[in-house]
């Protein structure tokens, strides 16, 4: 399994305290790739053993992008803006296959093989305004608007799935 990660910020600051802008950007990746062998000896009725090989593999890429706003208003008061895109693309194969025993030769085994391949999209916008009232009491209001797509592809069958939905959330 190898897995790596990236990230990068941008941050502006505007005149006053905790006024800002911020940008991150956000990859990371998780390949796995296997290998099983397995060797079938019969006992009884009597044959030549046989083998399979199974090699399922997988790749899994997630990026997001986050911008936000960030503002002290008058009387206490924060306000805070921002928009979120999220991606997932993943892909999953997987390989079966009878080895001969004599030749080494590998065939295929359909009902051992398949790929998929999955994507998800998420954009959402959000914020929230904060106050504080006393000492001891703030009041938080807050919203989030997503819109979600998903495409599922079961490529050894040529399945195609797409949704969107989308979502408001407080």
């Amino acid at each position: 399994e190898v897995a790596t990660d990236g990230s990068s910020t941008y941050k502006h600051s505007f005149a006053g305290k905790d006024h800002a802008f911020t940008l991150d950007f956000r990859r990371g990746e998780e390949a796995e790739n296997q290998s099983r062998t397995y060797t079938n000896v019969f006992r009884l009725p009597v044959q030549p053993s046989t083998g399979d090989r199974q090699s399922p593999s997988d790749d899994l890429i997630e990026t997001e992008l986050t911008a936000e706003y960030a503002r002290p208003m008058a009387a206490h008061a924060k306000l805070l803006l921002g928009y979120d895109l999220q991606r997932n693309d993943d892909s999953f194969d997987t390989r079966g296959e009878t080895v001969d025993p004599v030749t080494g030769a590998a065939t295929v085994i359909p009902a051992l093989t398949s790929r998929f391949l999955y994507r998800q999209t998420v954009h959402a916008l959000y914020g929230t305004y904060e106050r504080l009232f006393a000492d001891k009491l703030t009041a938080i209001l807050g919203f989030r608007v997503e819109a979600t797509a998903t495409d599922a592809n079961q490529v050894t069958i040529a399945q195609v799935d797409t949704h969107v939905r989308r979502y408001l959330r407080s």
